[in-house]
């Protein structure tokens, strides 16, 4: 395997930084995985499932969103995307990825795979440039009620219009990101809702890349994106042909263990997307790919990838 690390520079300027993973062997490559983050960490964390891909023949991307990881230049940017419609900014840098990557290796197959946060990004890539790609895995995805996202939409616009884009939005993040351990009553960490596996949980917590708090603008950012995908016009424009895998903990409260992901699945059900699967993990929570048990879902992702 050989990896590497560079920035790649979008059509505004803006360096985002990209994680390669490529196979020792490139005479018969099988595809490309392009691995879409979560919030509040970076896309290097990855890099057990990109080498398990790799020894089996996939080219794996991972990328630091703006606001995230060694994208960001400023330590005042961390949890900020861009002054407006930052989601759409996100989004078309994940556009600009899978170019470079198709011009790069010969017009390979490229498979989106978007863990929490970033499944929504998926999401909202699939409705609007679901064409380039030619399948989808959403790792801890919800479909969210839109009542809440409304709601959360407006608490973040009255402090940007009090001048407070760029405040950690102490509110939201509370609701967003630390009610989840609630459920894990005997929890030593405010982030024991991320992986039964201390040792991942730890590494997290002392990960300076890791865990921190929103602005105002991305939490409207991020709102209008859920919006967006959980309108069922929106859902509608998926590429009816795209194959997509939907994997979960059970344990998960992003997606409320299993009910909003089953929701999730059920609308594109609904909106005529057939070759679509759906398994939950017993006894996982958010972060499959770095879960106690985390060989099944990287083999189920594997087997998926080689007849999608």
């Amino acid at each position: 395997m050989v990896n590497s690390e560079f920035d790649l520079t979008m059509s505004d300027g803006q360096n985002i930084h990209l994680y390669l993973w490529i196979p020792d062997d490139r005479s018969n490559l099988k595809g490309i995985v392009q691995i879409v983050h979560g919030a509040a960490e970076y896309g290097k964390r990855y890099e057990g499932l990109a080498k398990f891909l790799t020894l089996n023949g996939f080219v794996v991307c991972a990328s630091d969103h703006r606001g995230h990881g060694y994208s960001v230049r400023d330590e005042n940017d961390f949890g900020f995307f861009f002054d407006q419609k930052g989601w759409e900014k996100v989004t078309e840098d994940l556009l600009s990825i899978t170019h470079y990557l198709k011009n790069r290796f010969n017009g390979l197959k490229v498979c989106l795979l978007g863990h929490s946060m970033g499944s929504f990004l998926a999401r909202t890539y699939a409705v609007l440039y679901g064409n380039e790609i030619n399948g989808l895995i959403l790792s801890g995805t919800a479909h969210n009620p839109r009542p809440l996202l409304k709601f959360g939409k407006l608490v973040a616009a009255i402090d940007i219009a009090k001048g407070n884009a760029r405040r950690k939005n102490r509110l939201l993040n509370k609701l967003v990101f630390y009610d989840l351990n609630k459920s894990f009553h005997n929890g030593k960490t405010d982030r024991d809702w991320i992986s039964r596996d201390e040792a991942v949980v730890a590494e997290y917590m002392n990960d300076k890349l890791c865990g921190f708090d929103f602005t105002s603008s991305a939490f409207r950012d991020m709102f209008s994106g859920l919006l967006f995908i959980t309108d069922k016009r929106n859902i509608a424009k998926t590429p009816k042909e795209l194959p997509i895998l939907i994997l979960s903990g059970k344990e998960d409260p992003v997606g409320s263990k299993g009910k909003m992901v089953q929701k999730c699945y059920q609308k594109y059900v609904e909106a005529g997307i057939s070759n679509i699967q759906l398994k939950l993990y017993e006894g996982m929570r958010h972060e499959i790919l770095n879960e106690t048990g985390k060989e099944e879902v990287y083999n189920d992702i594997l087997n998926w990838l080689i007849i999608m």
